[in-house]
């Protein structure tokens, strides 16, 4: 649903908003009413008001928006009667069971696969640099990716950094001056993958209301 409050008449000021009156995701949880349950995540989902020839205004989301809640443009320049569209951009990692941290969607691939391979097994997104962002991945992400290590050590002077536990290993390229992150995997690993873009994407139109 989308509405508009005009301040003046004719050419006026007024906020956008988009009311998403209720999501599904089939990947969230594991029943009907869970798949409901999720919400665009926020820092992933961005909203433009475009007047037909270039956009007018993009907000992206600082907090998750679920079944109806409204997301809210700027302060925008509105003609009486123009129609204009609004395009929702959602990151869909999410989606897919990705974890979405650090700007990126992050997965943990199986043990001996690569990047390239885990991610392109996501509806064909492609693994990507995350850049320093993959130094914030803490003990407790992989844990929620991965399993259960029981600790993570970062080792910046190595190409990667495992951690062995209960018959398991991790490992994550680091982004340093000495080390470049990469999509490959050593044998008897499992990798943590920055995957992306992957993106939902919907255009609305709406014409301007008359004050």
């Amino acid at each position: 649903m989308v509405f508009a409050v005009p301040i003046t008449a004719s050419a006026y000021n007024t906020y956008v908003g988009l009311k998403i009156e209720s999501v599904y995701n089939p990947t969230y949880g594991s029943s009907e009413e869970e798949h409901t349950q999720w919400c665009l995540p926020s820092g992933f989902t961005a909203m433009t008001i475009n007047d037909g020839s270039e956009d007018i205004d993009t907000v992206t989301t600082s907090s998750d928006t679920c079944s109806g809640d409204t997301i809210w443009s700027g302060l925008v320049s509105l003609t009486t009667e123009a129609t204009y569209n609004i395009g929702l951009i959602v990151e869909n990692g999410a989606f897919h069971g990705l974890t979405t941290k650090y700007g990126y969607s992050w997965t943990c691939g199986a043990e001996g696969s690569s990047c390239t391979t885990v991610c392109s097994s996501i509806t064909g997104v492609s693994c990507v640099d995350p850049g320093s962002a993959a130094t914030e991945i803490t003990s407790d992400d992989i844990q929620t990716m991965c399993g259960n290590p029981s600790g993570y050590i970062k080792d910046s002077t190595s190409a990667c950094a495992p951690e062995q536990s209960a018959g398991w290993a991790y490992e994550k390229y680091l982004q340093t001056s000495t080390t470049a992150y990469t999509c490959s995997c050593t044998p008897g690993y499992k990798r943590v993958c920055a995957c992306g873009p992957c993106l939902l994407t919907y255009t609305l139109t709406f014409i301007a209301p008359a004050e």
